[in-house]
């Protein structure tokens, strides 16, 4: 009992002398699961959170139910709801990507990427999109995602929000898209596939202003319009202001856009990224 009382005594002392404890996130990987047919995603969520922020490679597929896998080299955005180890895929819903410049909203807007330039932890992820250069971070609340894109000096800002992706057993049954003002659009995503009627609403600010704006529906462009509803309905926002940093937050609600609309300004009624990553950190 001597021994044992002061072996114990002596792992205590050894412990205390490490110093401070490291925070446990450190110890968490995101990438694990990713590969081989583990199904995870690595993308941005808090414990229980009803977002899961994260990229979507754009491919269906058994190994891509998440929206994601490692051994894919291309990103097609990035969705606000995502599944973790299961073996069937829905969600991704209310798709983002930032682009540089004008593009057809009827031609694809994904790009390359490379794992050297892409980074996760608990709460958080970063990567740089290899086509336009756009560097790419998001974090989370409960039910807010928040973006922040660096763009390259002397680019065009764009964001394209997807309401028509979908992979695997998801399919959109009714997609519409409203722009409130220059810094606010909202609208809902309603689909079947795992989840036989579900539906999603969003309110979605941005830090700079909209200058201009398209939308269509699938590969139809419509006319100029500050609202549209159909099947596969997708926007392209004009950005003013030139390269350099803008944010978006982005809150959800299974209600209504009203509800959306609270859980946006109730979790994150600020401008500051570091502020929710810490949060979502902590």
């Amino acid at each position: 009992m001597r021994r044992f009382v002061a072996g114990a005594v002596l792992c205590c002392v050894l412990a205390a002398c490490e110093g401070p404890e490291r925070p446990v996130t450190e110890y968490v990987d995101p990438f694990i699961g990713t590969g081989a047919h583990g199904h995870t995603y690595p993308g941005a969520t808090v414990p229980f959170g009803m977002v899961q922020l994260s990229p979507d490679n754009g491919r269906s597929g058994w190994d891509w139910v998440s929206g994601y896998h490692y051994s894919d080299s291309v990103i097609a955005g990035f969705g606000h709801t995502h599944l973790s180890g299961t073996g069937i895929g829905d969600l991704a819903d209310i798709l983002f990507m930032p682009v540089g410049g004008a593009i057809d909203l009827a031609r694809d807007y994904a790009s390359p990427f490379s794992h050297a330039r892409e980074s996760a932890e608990p709460g958080y992820y970063s990567v740089v999109l290899d086509g336009p250069g756009i560097t790419v971070e998001l974090t989370a609340t409960d039910r807010v995602g928040m973006h922040r894109y660096t763009y390259p000096a002397g680019s065009e800002p764009g964001v394209v929000v997807d309401l028509g992706y979908s992979m695997n057993w998801d399919r959109p049954t009714d997609t519409y898209i409203v722009i409130e003002n220059d810094t606010l659009v909202t609208g809902h995503r309603l689909s079947t596939g795992w989840a036989a009627d579900q539906r999603v609403y969003f309110a979605a600010a941005f830090s700079r202003p909209i200058v201009g704006s398209a939308l269509a529906d699938d590969s139809v462009r419509l006319r100029e319009r500050d609202e549209a509803r159909g099947g596969h309905i997708k926007g392209l926002f004009e950005i003013g202001g030139g390269g350099g940093e803008l944010l978006v937050k982005v809150g959800i609600s299974y209600v209504d856009i009203e509800g959306a609309l609270r859980n946006l300004e109730a979790e994150v009624p600020h401008w500051d990224f570091d502020r929710v990553r810490q949060e979502a950190r902590a």
